[in-house]
């Protein structure tokens, strides 16, 4: 090798390549300086240029007599805050962000917080006033509860009224398990009472708790209209008819299970 030539391994010293510093082509802050880059830009920078679109306004549907606020197609007995919250996340973009609302009186103040990318350090957050106007109307189930409209009549005979009054009172959470399950009316017998059920899941439910408590039911049914596709519609009655002396002691059956 002639004498002064550099050597294999000290040219491959020489052309080594110098580490790639990446920055933010947006302020030009190095990566290592402002946090890893996030589509080319800082943390910084990422967050100045993200864009949450809220509305100036959002419209709740209140029921006028019971409260609920329709949201998502359900009508849902919610606070009005959560109402709000509930409105705005269906409209608000980019989605997966966290909303926080504050409400006094028609005006909700909006706190938007977040993370929109995996290496995102910093959550977002937005902070806005947003007008909320409510328009009043009557949910379905008011409306049933108004009209008196029942599809199915329980017959209970063998007990005192007010047993029949205190076995609905007690297992209520038991028999009403949705908005649409309600009595719009309950008539008084000397011997029992005639129950209308909202709905014929309700009547058949109250209808399994009598034959538990030892009422022998049966049931028939009449032909009271069409449904609007042109079939039959049946009104069933169930009639629980209780033996004498039977044992219907609240301890009995409050301490049931």
């Amino acid at each position: 090798m002639a004498k002064g030539l550099p050597t294999s391994n000290a040219l491959i010293e020489r052309v080594r390549p110098l580490p790639v510093r990446r920055f933010c082509y947006r302020c030009g802050a190095l990566e290592s300086e402002a946090g890893p880059l996030i589509d080319g830009l800082c943390q910084k920078c990422f967050l100045e240029t993200v864009r949450v679109d809220l509305p100036e306004r959002v419209d709740l549907t209140v029921c006028g007599s019971c409260g609920s606020f329709f949201v998502g197609g359900s009508w849902l007995k919610i606070p009005e805050e959560e109402a709000v919250r509930m409105e705005l996340l269906r409209q608000v973009k980019p989605p997966g962000l966290d909303l926080r609302v504050r409400l006094d009186g028609d005006l909700a103040q909006v706190s938007v917080t977040g993370k929109l990318h995996e290496r995102q350090r910093t959550p977002l957050l937005i902070e806005k006033s947003v007008r909320a106007r409510r328009r009043f109307i009557t949910c379905r189930s008011c409306s049933l509860r108004r009209g008196g409209r029942h599809e199915a009549v329980v017959q209970v005979r063998g007990i005192p009224s007010a047993e029949v009054s205190r076995i609905l009172r007690e297992f209520e959470h038991e028999l009403l398990i949705s908005d649409e399950d309600f009595f719009p009316r309950v008539d008084q017998l000397d011997n029992g009472a005639d129950v209308y059920a909202s709905t014929v899941s309700l009547a058949r439910r109250l209808s399994s708790l009598l034959r538990e408590m030892g009422a022998r039911v049966t049931s028939t049914s009449k032909l009271v209209g069409q449904t609007r596709d042109g079939r039959r519609r049946y009104r069933p009655t169930f009639l629980a008819r209780f033996p004498e002396a039977t044992d219907l002691s609240p301890q009995r059956y409050t301490e049931k299970g």
